[in-house]
């Protein structure tokens, strides 16, 4: 993985809600990062909980924790190894890795630990059947999570769409096909 050493400001006075876009819209570079050269294939193991743990011990032992302030940054993986990065970047290493072994089962997990459910915390869980994998390299102890008041798991997917959108209608899909037909 080599990182780009990139900045990009994507929000400024930036909400709790344009954090979380931020992570969602990263999480295909993210993707690629671990894809290249193979990356992700460094915490192989026999079973999902396995690889979980085997990035969760890479995590805490190469990457140190750092809150975030007021400036919030969201570290892509080539960036984030050997460097800090909090709860956003951690959740997206973690959830890139294993997208890489079980693209269907991947989920960031948004959590609130008070009466207020606008998230405050972060982290990776694995679906799998009825087992549920927790990758929290802030938390001190692999597969497990502190208690929190409320919770959103946002399923992690990537997708290309190509042609033409299948939701409009016969007429315009009509017209949309003859403008390429012309050219």
């Amino acid at each position: 993985m080599i990182p780009k050493n990139i900045d990009t400001v994507n929000f400024v006075n930036g909400s709790n809600r344009d954090i979380q876009k931020t992570i969602e819209r990263s999480f295909p570079d993210a993707v690629n990062n671990v894809k290249q050269n193979s990356y992700y294939l460094k915490f192989k193991g026999g079973s999902a909980r396995e690889i979980a743990e085997n990035v969760w011990y890479f995590l805490k032992d190469n990457v140190k924790y750092k809150a975030d302030g007021w400036h919030q940054k969201i570290v892509l993986p080539a960036r984030l190894v050997g460097n800090s990065g909090d709860c956003k970047s951690l959740s997206l290493f973690s959830a890139a890795v294993m997208y890489c072994y079980y693209p269907d089962n991947v989920f960031l997990r948004y959590t609130s630990y008070r009466n207020d459910p606008t998230p405050t915390h972060v982290y990776c869980v694995v679906k799998i059947g009825q087992s549920t994998i927790i990758i929290d390299p802030v938390w001190h102890t692999f597969n497990q999570e502190k208690n929190f008041t409320h919770k959103k798991d946002i399923k992690m997917k990537i997708s290309t769409l190509s042609g033409i959108d299948p939701q409009l209608s016969p007429e315009f899909r009509s017209e949309i096909k003859k403008l390429i037909e012309i050219r």
